[in-house]
């Protein structure tokens, strides 16, 4: 083979191989991305679920702080 066939066979090759890391690379990209995703909605529901608990834990000490104070009143 003279130098011109290796040279574009050697280019040939070297795309083909760019292209096949860049594949790689996205794939690998989307899988994080999907990850990313899913955490972010399970924070999100963690999130809702603790603005219930505190919510639920705010009601019940202010019962808890009237009815101490209408016996104080008492």
């Amino acid at each position: 083979m003279d130098t011109i066939s290796l040279l574009t066979l050697a280019s040939a090759l070297v795309a083909t191989l760019f292209g096949l890391l860049v594949a790689i690379l996205s794939w690998m990209g989307n899988k994080v991305y999907e990850k990313l995703s899913e955490m972010a909605r399970l924070v999100t529901l963690i999130k809702e679920d603790l603005h219930g608990q505190i919510s639920g834990i705010d009601r019940r000490v202010t019962y808890l702080e009237i009815n101490c104070n209408k016996k104080e009143e008492k």
